[in-house]
């Protein structure tokens, strides 16, 4: 499954940690129904998703390609994610955020022009599909 959402990037590991609490909150909700209104689109409606992907149970491999102005240290990058991880586990698209459970990674390009941010979410390699929990 891919989600590309259009002219948000993820912040930096220092703006999240210069933002107070509240406002980091309203950003997580909005990122929330970013995420799930570029599934909607992209698939027709969230709930005709392909059913490996609702309520993730096995491993599951997430990349993250990042278009913005300018790269970011890797470390500083990496950490900007964790809103996004925490936003994709709510919607159940990965089962946790663990090692265990997730294989994350991370690819930064620059497009000053188009910034963006694209995800990629498959089951990871070797093991069975994520069998759905849904009922």
């Amino acid at each position: 499954m891919k989600i590309i959402l259009r002219g948000w990037v993820p912040p930096s590991a220092n703006q999240m940690l210069r933002t107070h609490f509240a406002v980091a909150k309203r950003a997580q909700v909005k990122l929330k129904w970013m995420v799930a209104d570029a599934i909607a689109t992209d698939s027709g409606r969230f709930e005709t998703l392909p059913p490996e992907f609702i309520r993730a149970s096995g491993p599951m491999g997430m990349t993250v390609v990042v278009f913005r102005k300018r790269r970011l240290d890797t470390d500083n990058a990496m950490a900007g994610l964790k809103g996004l991880v925490d936003v994709v586990k709510d919607l159940g698209l990965i089962h946790d955020d663990s090692p265990k459970w997730l294989d994350l990674g991370l690819d930064q390009r620059i497009d000053a022009a188009n910034p963006r941010t694209e995800i990629a979410i498959e089951p990871m390699a070797g093991t069975p599909r994520a069998k759905s929990n849904r009922r």
